[in-house]
């Protein structure tokens, strides 16, 4: 996977590629067939990355964790990070509140 400066540099182009353009995704993910494992590998992870970064309210949190984990599936993926991520926005004040609660935090 690319380094994060690069990734941020390529962002606003990938923003325009992909954001609101499902059809664009489903083509990508259709071509990602015959692509080698690592070539898959890195679309999956990239675009991932690039429904994190977008966030809401373009891509829901369930979205996006459908997306990092479908990534996650190939081997050597690096979405794990990101749905560990995606899990605590999740839980967000509804957690921390729970936490309060029960005296933990």
């Amino acid at each position: 996977m690319r380094s994060v400066g690069a990734l941020d540099r390529a962002q606003p182009n990938r923003r325009r590629q992909l954001s609101g353009s499902p059809s664009r995704s489903w083509s990508l993910c259709r071509r990602a067939r015959s692509l080698n494992e690592s070539q898959r590998r890195e679309v999956k992870d990239d675009l991932c990355l690039v429904d994190f970064k977008i966030g809401r309210p373009t891509y829901t949190l369930a979205e996006q964790r459908a997306v990092c984990l479908d990534a996650m599936k190939e081997p050597g993926s690096e979405s794990a990070s990101i749905v560990a991520q995606i899990d605590t926005a999740e839980r967000g004040p509804r957690y921390a509140r729970s936490e309060r609660c029960a005296g933990r935090a």
